[in-house]
């Protein structure tokens, strides 16, 4: 469980980069290529963190089987 709140702390952090990128965006302070640069970050988070919960199942499954 351990690997899920470190996975989950990881989309949680991603996504306040990517949001902080979006508030300097709209000052001028960024670009759009550092915005799509965090948005592709923070997709990659969340595809480790369901990765893992569909490979935790599916342990889970073969034990029960």
């Amino acid at each position: 469980m351990n690997v899920f709140l470190s996975l989950d702390l990881q989309v949680s952090r991603s996504q306040q980069v990517y949001m902080g990128e979006r508030e300097r965006f709209k000052v001028g302070d960024s670009t759009v290529f550092l915005i799509a640069e965090r948005e592709r970050q923070l997709n990659e988070a969340k595809v480790r963190l369901i990765e893992s919960e569909v490979e935790y199942h599916v342990g889970l499954l073969a034990l029960k089987l």
